[in-house]
């Protein structure tokens, strides 16, 4: 009984330390690469966040993090989401697809399951926030070029 009774706080210790989230720090790229100032992650909201997009809108995504996915729409409007955790394929640059195949739209909350292109074997799964409106990439490029112009006019 008293060998029981010792496994039991480490069992507790094992399972506590499996709940506390290990994506404490900044987004990283495939080789680590800090990406905290990258403008499409900064960028800020324009709207009010959406629950689901239609796919027929989508004319692409692009992984920018290792917590971030961009969707841009019909008429070049993007939107950002955010992995509910780290989701180390999406910043690999593998595809992904939905995990209900057949749906018309994605939704937060929804799983993406992610797939090297060559070799079609999954490289992992990862559950999606909702979608945060930024705007269009040249105007996101444009604002990052006059602030970057600008910290160099305040350095100077």
């Amino acid at each position: 009984m008293t060998r029981f009774r010792s496994l039991i706080p480490a069992a507790a210790l094992a399972i506590a330390a499996c709940a506390v989230p290990a994506d404490n720090g900044p987004p990283l790229s495939a080789s680590g690469e800090d990406l905290s100032d990258d403008p499409f992650i900064t960028a800020e909201a324009v709207g009010e966040p959406r629950p689901c997009l239609f796919l027929r809108r989508v004319n692409q995504t692009k992984a920018i993090s290792d917590r971030h996915l961009l969707w841009e729409v019909v008429g070049g409007d993007l939107y950002r989401t955010e992995f509910a955790s780290r989701c180390q394929p999406a910043a690999d640059d593998d595809s992904f697809r939905q995990l209900i195949a057949g749906q018309s739209r994605v939704c937060r909350g929804e799983i993406l399951q992610f797939f090297d292109a060559i070799t079609q074997f999954e490289s992992g799964s990862c559950s999606i926030g909702e979608f945060v409106p930024i705007g269009r990439a040249e105007d996101i490029r444009a604002a990052a070029e006059r602030a970057a112009e600008a910290e160099y006019e305040e350095t100077s």
